[in-house]
């Protein structure tokens, strides 16, 4: 992408609303917040140049620098920079050697593999105090700002499937991971048109929402080396945005298509009848602390910006005591002061205007909670100001409601849904038999409703991208991150999984033949186990890519920079069809029975619950089996009743009996028994005793007619 810049350019003072570069049809308005003395627009003639073409000093409004180029137009692009004092002991970090990139860009183009220039004086990289004298500058080429016109894509009609929370049911995945690996049968692998072939796999799946792990253009570079084969390792999850408001270049079949790709996938999904929810990461960014590069904040307003540490103002945390390190990336975004707030509020606006979006999952929510003053409160002005904006109203709001040192877990306000760590810590001690978990599991799968009052929903997750896959909570009992060139000290140490009884691979060990099987056997079933707990609870259940096809880490439980096992190989759809299968019809049952409720103003089936005998729950610590009949729909809801659904679920290594409630029971599902029988349509379904014997680790789905 290139733009020719020839002769003089005729400027006019500009305006300062709105923020961003503003295509007109007689040329382009840039308008910046930054606290600097100067701030200069700086105009490229190539993405790959190095040197601008030409320099312009900006006007200002308050803290709005602002400029108008006439002449100009659509593909233009450009850079700032920021001159002012370079004292980090008052925050101040502004160096006008170094260019910037705009937050409110909505494209950025140039060299992914770029790495960005420090702001201090590297000259001697053993010197704790470096970081507070200025530096060189920009020494290689930073990408560039593309200020793009108005769109002419052709959505055709969207529209938005607009799926009741109750009834949805999320797969969280990777665009670039969901079809990199050269099994897949893309034609164009790894990018978003990539995705749009596969989606018959998730209609097929039945999943009604994906959320997209980061797509916005992200900072890849890192510091690690896989320590067997010093290959530099980049970050592949891309959980450290650039620019909050640009899909990644990288993610298209070519630079410059990213804008109307991405909307080609949406409005794909959306005929397709499937939410699409962004994970957004606005809790830190790619400059890290002190030693950290400078890229665009840091260098327009780092004090405005980011949380520093009181009275030792050119630091960004501290390790020993509060304020804490709360992304755990080094540094932290100032979410509630109003400037911030208002850059958070334009980006999800943007997101839902120009790509349709349905939904957002905030990353490491809890770091919105933090107050300027390093107070914590979930009803902090920036998450009432998101749930109340009209342009918000109907999306989907789910936060990750923790962050290092801050746990809001239940405390969002209505609408914010949030992920259940609860759910997902109690389903994974009780299937690998952990005793006193019944009592918790019942209350979890019943919606959690001692943490999520005022008719809100949980997220239910049993793992996540950052965590073991189901098949490896299954296969490993601790973690296997060496390859991340961390020394294994990166990671969840506490996974609640268990290996069934062989840690690892079974096809690298010098087991006899009937053991394996023995133990790939219970490993099927185990998963099972987690999917229908999971798909018969109250909540919105949420699925990993992959997870339905056995897909593995190798016992990495944080993969952020293992490019190949972030791809999933389709492969596996051969190794475990049995899994497919049983995912694709339990998703089918929750959905077909509306397990979790109904509608958007939702109406939910009530809980009977039972013991080895009808009525007499038991929630003794030693116990390790639990039964609950989710009954009809009221009558006089609007809704079909339907049919009563029983499940029971044994946690422990040997058979239960279990006498069961009044009725003509069919058996829908028993985790123990053959893929094929293991799980069988209504119309398939036989009718069972009035005592129904449980297998070992097992779990059983009834239906009443």
């Amino acid at each position: 992408m290139s733009t020719e810049l020839t002769g003089e350019l005729s400027t006019e003072v500009g305006y300062p609303e709105p923020v961003g570069a503003t295509v007109t049809p007689d040329g382009i308005n840039f308008a910046v917040h930054s606290g600097a003395a100067k701030v200069s627009l700086l105009l490229f003639e190539g993405t790959a140049d190095v040197k601008p073409a030409r320099v312009i000093p900006m006007n200002h409004t308050g803290s709005i620098f602002h400029i108008f180029v006439k002449g100009l137009g659509d593909g233009t692009a450009y850079l700032y920079s920021a001159e002012g004092d370079y004292k980090p002991e008052a925050g101040d970090r502004y160096n006008a050697d170094v260019q910037l990139i705009d937050p409110d860009a909505h494209m950025l183009s140039g060299n992914k593999d770029w790495v960005a220039p420090l702001g201090y004086d590297n000259s001697n990289p053993a010197d704790p105090a470096r970081h507070m004298r200025k530096g060189a500058g920009t020494t290689s080429a930073t990408p560039k700002c593309i200020a793009l016109g108005a769109s002419t894509f052709d959505w055709e009609g969207d529209k938005a499937p607009d799926t009741p929370l109750v009834e949805t049911v999320i797969y969280e995945v990777s665009v670039r991971g969901f079809t990199g690996h050269k099994s897949c049968s893309a034609k164009f692998r790894g990018t978003y048109l990539g995705f749009i072939e596969m989606i018959p796999h998730l209609k097929k799946l039945g999943v009604t929402a994906v959320e997209l792990m980061p797509i916005m253009a992200w900072y890849r570079k890192t510091t690690f080396k896989d320590p067997d084969t010093g290959k530099e390792l980049e970050n592949v999850w891309a959980y450290n945005t650039i620019v909050f408001g640009a899909p990644d270049e990288g993610l298209a079949t070519m630079p410059g298509r990213e804008r109307d790709e991405l909307k080609m996938l949406v409005r794909a999904l959306h005929k397709a009848g499937l939410e699409v929810y962004l994970d957004i990461v606005v809790n830190h960014s790619p400059e890290g602390h002190e030693y950290g590069p400078t890229v665009s904040l840091k260098g327009l307003d780092n004090k405005v910006y980011y949380l520093l540490v009181p009275q030792q103002l050119e630091k960004y945390c501290l390790e020993d005591k509060a304020p804490l390190n709360y992304s755990g990336c080094g540094n932290t975004l100032n979410c509630n002061h109003p400037v911030v707030r208002e850059l958070i509020l334009r980006v999800l606006r943007h997101w839902v205007n120009e790509y349709h979006v349905d939904g957002f999952r905030f990353d490491l929510a809890a770091i919105l909670g933090i107050n300027c003053d390093l107070s914590v409160s979930a009803t902090s002005a920036i998450i009432t100001e998101i749930a109340a904006d009209p342009v918000l109203a109907n999306v989907k709001l789910i936060a990750e409601a923790w962050s290092c040192g801050v746990y809001l877990m239940g405390k969002f306000p209505a609408p914010w849904s949030e992920w259940c760590g609860r759910f997902r810590d109690t389903v994974r001690a009780f299937v690998r038999g952990e005793s006193g978990q019944v009592s918790v599991l019942g209350t979890s799968i019943a919606g959690s409703q001692d943490w999520f009052r005022d008719g809100r929903l949980p997220i239910n997750i049993i793992n996540a991208h950052d965590g073991f896959s189901l098949r490896d909570l299954v296969s490993y009992d601790k973690k296997r991150n060496r390859r991340n060139g961390e020394n294994d000290k990166d990671g969840e140490n506490d996974n609640r999984s268990w290996n069934c009884g062989f840690e690892g691979d079974l096809s690298a060990s010098n087991l006899p033949d009937h053991a394996k099987r023995s133990i790939d056997r219970l490993r099927r079933k185990q998963i099972k186990n987690f999917l229908t707990l999971m798909l018969v609870s109250r909540g919105v259940p949420m699925i990993v890519y992959g997870d339905e096809m056995g897909r593995t880490n190798e016992g990495n439980n944080n993969i952020w920079n293992q490019l190949d096992l972030n791809n999933l190989d389709w492969e596996l759809l051969q190794q475990f069809p049995d899994l497919f299968r049983f995912a694709c019809m339990m998703i089918a049952f929750r959905r077909s029975h509306f397990l979790g409720g109904r509608g958007h103003k939702p109406v939910f089936r009530p809980y009977f619950w039972h013991g080895v005998k009808p009525n007499q729950p038991n929630c003794a610590d030693w116990t390790r089996f639990i039964a609950v009949e989710l009954g009809q729909f009221a009558a006089g809801s609007g809704v079909d009743p339907d049919q009563a659904v029983f499940v029971a679920s044994n946690g422990h290594w040997d058979p239960i009996k279990v006498e069961l409630p009044a009725g003509d029971w069919h058996l829908i599902v028993d985790t123990d028994l053959d893929s094929g029988k293991d799980i069988v349509e209504d119309e398939n379904a036989t009718k069972v005793g009035a005592v129904y014997e449980l297998a070992p680790r097992s779990t059983i789905v009834l239906l009443r007619r």
